[in-house]
């Protein structure tokens, strides 16, 4: 009933299980029949046992961050075939600095908005128990990304761990244009 009354559910860099079985199914259902979802960098950690929220928010699974440097400063590339209203404010390119998320695989059907060269990032997450994290994306590492979810919508960006992300315009427009088409009209 809540959520009859919001067109856009925002998880900002939320960790955990943050919901509970029914109000999973609610938030489901809330998106399926229209509404929107967009998770910001924590919110698409491995931490939140969901196989909906995994398939229709990120469409791919999350492995790792780098850990030496775990800030690392990148150039951020927007993707050619972005529809135009969504990508009309935003730089093709801009040097962001985060922890830049690996994920197993490409996100599945989903449009991705910005990129940057995994091969130019040391992408290690390797640590003194743990050893099979030495493995980034290759070239083409998306950060951000849209996918529909039966009549609804999903946008998900990997940025937004440091603060430096937060005070960059680039990054704030990509925020703002996303709510925008997140919530249409």
């Amino acid at each position: 009933e809540q959520l009859a009354h919001f067109k856009l559910v925002i998880f900002n860099n939320s960790t955990g299980r943050v919901l509970n079985d029914e109000q999973q199914v609610a938030l489901e259902k809330y998106v399926e029949n229209g509404g929107s979802l967009m998770g910001i960098h924590g919110a698409g950690d491995n931490s939140h046992h969901w196989d909906w929220y995994v398939a229709n928010l990120l469409g791919t699974t999350f492995s790792h961050h780098p850990l030496n440097p775990q800030f690392q400063k990148a150039q951020v590339q927007l993707e050619s075939s972005v529809d135009s209203s969504f990508k009309a404010k935003l730089p093709a390119t801009w040097v962001g600095n985060d922890e830049w998320y690996v994920f197993f695989d490409q996100p599945k059907d989903a449009q991705v908005v910005y990129y940057i060269d995994g091969e130019k990032i040391l992408p290690s997450g390797n640590m003194l128990w743990m050893k099979d994290k030495n493995f980034g994306m290759g070239k083409y590492h998306p950060v951000a990304w849209h996918k529909m979810a039966g009549k609804g919508k999903t946008f998900y960006t990997s940025m937004g761990h440091s603060k430096d992300v937060w005070a960059n315009l680039a990054y704030v427009n990509l925020i703002e244009q996303a709510i925008v088409w997140l919530i249409g009209d």
